[in-house]
């Protein structure tokens, strides 16, 4: 399978280039459980609702449904006392 897209992430002074096969995007990453598998699936959550209520799909959206889920899993840690796992989970993007 072919690539599909090229993704360049500049993250702590550092730019990295990740190649994606069109497998990874469509299924998800089936061995991985890290935030970019969270994010891919909720992009394909929000390109189904907005289609779904016959829309185009804003990236505006995605951003707000990444931070409502940012939100909540922040109040889960504190409640259960993992914050060094959220911060850990989430550290790409805060």
């Amino acid at each position: 399978m072919g690539i599909c897209m090229v993704c360049v992430c500049h993250c702590v002074g550092e730019t990295k280039k990740y190649y994606y096969s069109s497998k990874d995007i469509v299924i998800g990453f089936l061995q991985r459980k890290d935030l970019l598998n969270y994010l891919i699936i909720l992009g394909k959550l929000t390109i189904w609702e907005s289609r779904k209520n016959t829309y185009f799909p804003k990236f505006r959206l995605f951003l707000h449904k990444v931070q409502a889920k940012q939100e909540v899993e922040k109040l889960i840690a504190i409640k259960n006392r993992k914050l060094r796992d959220f911060y850990a989970r989430w550290e790409p993007l805060l």
